[in-house]
């Protein structure tokens, strides 16, 4: 068998592209005319063993490349995804937490933590981030002791889209005193408001003013009514939100 048909026969047993295979028959090619030069082409050809046997090593090793390859290649996307975070810690420190640290991943969640921290977990007394736990939070979802402002919003005070705290404000808001679309609490002012004194279109409590008689003067008598201990300065700067009878 010449070299060239027995190149063909072991190429016609290897499942690759043609430009694979336009390699491979180059690098057969020449293995076969090197050896050609002391023994005869025949010679050569023989010792290369049978087509088949041939082509199945070379198929197992052409594929065990292309394995390493997607291997190599998942680990330089990866190492290129941590190359693309940033992080910054100052210098300065408080009981060896960062005065500030910022922690931001592209393609995985970072957490900071510092005095001040931004990341996209962020936790510190001031913390800014997709989830952020701190004293003052804000963020997508965030857990405030002082004020929590963001999408979903837990805190002493509480603004954002769904607002849980002692004062929440926003889409839907639950807390001591509770403002927004549909509020609940035990003073509740909104669109929807169901409290111990109620204030809104759909009112309903025990001390319920709908929207159309809410006034200064009915919106305080019903806070003290239903408090008699409340501070008064504060009775009276709520009401104070409503126009006058």
């Amino acid at each position: 068998m010449r070299a060239q048909e027995y190149v063909d026969e072991v190429l016609s047993h290897i499942p690759a592209d043609e430009a694979t295979k336009r390699r491979l028959r180059d690098d057969l090619l020449t293995h076969i005319s090197e050896a050609a030069l002391s023994g005869g082409e025949a010679a050569a050809v023989r010792s290369m063993g049978p087509p088949a046997e041939l082509a199945a090593e070379l198929t197992n090793g052409l594929y065990a490349e292309r394995e390493d390859l997607v291997r190599e290649l998942a680990r330089a996307r990866e190492e290129a995804a941590f190359a693309r975070d940033y992080e910054y810690k100052s210098r300065l420190t408080l009981f060896g937490i960062p005065l500030v640290h910022i922690c931001m991943g592209r393609y995985r969640v970072r957490v900071a933590k510092g005095i001040v921290a931004i990341g996209n977990v962020a936790v510190g007394i001031v913390a800014i981030g997709g989830v952020a736990v701190g004293g003052i939070a804000l963020g997508g979802v965030c857990m405030g002791l002082l004020f929590a402002l963001g999408g979903l919003s837990i805190g002493g005070v509480a603004l954002g889209g769904c607002a849980v705290g002692l004062c929440a404000a926003g889409g839907v808001a639950i807390g001591k005193l509770a403002v927004g679309a549909a509020a609940v609490g035990k003073i509740a002012i909104g669109a929807s408001a169901t409290g111990t004194v109620a204030v809104g279109s759909a009112a309903s409590g025990a001390h319920a003013i709908s929207s159309a008689e809410a006034t200064r003067d009915t919106v305080y008598r019903a806070i003290v009514d239903a408090y008699p201990t409340v501070w008064e300065a504060f009775a009276r700067w709520l009401a104070g939100f409503f126009p006058a009878a």
